[in-house]
């Protein structure tokens, strides 16, 4: 992939700890891996991009897998993980509000 933007580096290495690895090859390449955390960051917002990572988050085989989108986006990637019936969290870049589309809510 390209040059990733300084803001996107800053928010991988934050969720990946002391332990994480960042950049990570599968058939694609995942943000952030840590010994039990699969962690997509998309920042764009655009849905075909959220369903990318989606789909990125489906081949890893972690117990946890998180997509990390801007707060006004969580509606709109909790709808498209729903629809493609993923079990994964989605939360906003800082970590503060979650929505999970497996289970029953209001997003």
């Amino acid at each position: 992939m390209g040059k990733k933007a300084r803001i996107h580096r800053k928010h991988q290495k934050k969720a990946a700890g002391r332990r994480g690895q960042i950049e990570v090859p599968i058939n694609g390449i995942l943000d952030v891996k840590t010994p039990k955390k699969a962690i997509e960051i998309e920042r764009t917002g655009i849905s075909e991009r959220i369903d990318m990572a989606l789909q990125r988050l489906a081949k890893v085989r972690k117990p946890h897998k998180i997509l990390k989108v801007p707060n006004n986006d969580i509606p709109k990637a909790c709808r498209i993980a729903r629809k493609r019936r993923q079990k994964v969290t989605i939360s906003n870049l800082s970590s503060t509000k979650y929505c999970y589309p497996h289970t029953r809510s209001n997003h």
